[in-house]
């Protein structure tokens, strides 16, 4: 799976700022700062997902493919779907702590679906090896103080309410066994699912 991109366009020219609006506005006028602007005078940024969701994505979509076939051993996964043994060895006790694989021990053993794939969203993976999905540091569930003191007069907040529901809602849709319903032409020669 391609990583998710989404990018952000703002058109901010000339804002000023008085003392009375300073508290709509302030945001605005950081954009620039934070992300900085394109040829054309618009700001702009990139929201991606790392690649460890990258990666657990795809190696739990090999683990669906091959759920039925029983465990897979990591070295496997990694080989198939090019990435590094290493990295994978970092997020997969993530995966195994919220309960999206089991282990098995032995010569053959190796990782498994902990459920079915239709009960596995993709959700479910990136949040157990990113934790939750916020936008802004300020809706972050992991946050115990407030980024601002905005936070009951802030005009963008909605906005970014929004955008992280929509982007949960699109991840919860999708489960593993949809994600590998379209049956690769050949595994091997894709180099991976």
């Amino acid at each position: 799976m391609a990583g998710i991109k989404a990018g952000i366009y703002l058109f901010v020219s000339n804002i000023t700022v008085d003392s009375n609006h300073q508290r709509c506005y302030s945001f605005f006028c950081r954009i620039p700062e934070l992300f900085g602007r394109n040829s054309k005078g618009a700001v702009e940024a990139e929201m991606r997902l790392s690649a460890k969701v990258e990666y657990g994505v795809r190696a739990m979509a090999m683990l669906a493919f091959y759920h039925q076939a029983g465990p897979l051993p990591l070295r496997e996964i990694a080989e198939q779907e090019n990435i590094s043994l290493n990295f994978l060895e970092q997020f997969f006790p993530d995966l195994r702590r919220n309960g999206l694989i089991s282990s098995v021990r032995g010569s053959r053993g190796g990782y498994m679906l902990s459920r079915p794939p239709s009960e596995i969203k993709i959700g479910d993976i990136v949040r157990a090896v990113e934790g939750p999905i916020t936008p802004v540091d300020c809706l972050s569930e992991n946050n115990t103080e407030p980024c601002c003191n905005r936070k009951d007069g802030c005009l963008t907040r909605q906005v970014w309410e929004k955008l992280r529901d929509k982007i949960n809602d699109v991840l919860d849709d999708v489960s593993l066994d949809e994600l590998v319903d379209i049956e690769p032409t050949n595994i091997k020669q894709q180099g991976g699912i």
